[in-house]
C-alpha cells in the first residue's frame, strides 16, 4: 500500500503481469469483453465498475434480448483472489451471465418488462454474489440499463404502446 520502490528479496519474488477480460472494440455500443483486453502489473484496491452487455438471451417466449448491466465491485482480499482466479472480470461475467438467463427464461417477454426493476436489487444475482465472494472480492450494486430487442420485436413493441396510447 502506498508509494513504494520494490525490490525483491528472493529469487522466488517476481512482479505479476494481470491478464484479464477487458473492453473488446469490435462491439461497437455494445460493451463486450475479451480475453486478455485488460494488461496491467498494478493491482488497483479501490472500488471499480464495469460495464457489460449480456447479450442473446431468451425469454421463455423465446424473444431474443440483449440486457445491458453495470456491476460495481471491490477486491477484498488480494492472497484469496490471486489463489482462486487468474481472471476475476470474466468470473463475474460469467456469473452475472448465467444470473440474467436464468432470470429471463422465467418470464415471458411481458413479464420482463413487468419485472426488469428486479435486475436492480443484489438478490437476483445469486450466481454473482456467490462466485465473486468465494475469491476475495464483492460486488455492492448491479445497474440495469436496460434492454435491447432486435427490430422486428421493437417495432411490434412500440406498436403495441402506441395502440394503448390511443385507448
Amino acid at each position: 500500500n502506498g508509494p513504494v520502490l520494490y525490490k525483491p528479496q528472493s529469487p522466488s519474488e517476481w512482479t505479476h503481469k494481470f491478464s484479464w477480460h477487458g473492453h473488446d472494440p469490435s462491439g461497437g455500443e455494445l460493451a463486450r469483453k475479451r480475453p486478455h483486453g485488460l494488461k496491467f502489473e498494478k493491482l488497483m484496491l479501490a472500488p471499480s465498475s464495469i460495464y457489460y452487455d449480456v447479450e442473446n438471451v431468451r425469454t421463455a417466449d423465446d424473444a431474443l434480448l440483449t440486457v445491458r448491466l453495470m456491476i460495481f465491485y471491490k477486491c477484498d482480499d488480494v492472497g484469496r483472489m490471486m489463489d482462486a482466479t487468474n481472471d476475476p472480470i470474466a468470473d463475474i461475467i460469467n456469473a452475472v451471465s448465467s444470473d440474467v438467463i436464468s432470470f429471463c427464461s422465467a418470464r415471458s417477454f411481458e413479464q420482463f418488462k413487468e419485472t426488469s426493476e428486479q435486475l436492480n436489487n443484489l438478490g437476483a444475482y445469486q450466481s454473482l454474489t456467490d462466485t465473486v465472494g468465494s475469491r476475495g472480492l464483492s460486488v455492492s450494486k448491479v445497474v440495469f440499463r436496460g434492454y435491447m430487442a432486435p427490430q422486428r420485436l421493437q417495432k411490434m413493441h412500440d406498436e403495441a404502446i402506441e395502440k394503448r396510447t390511443k385507448l
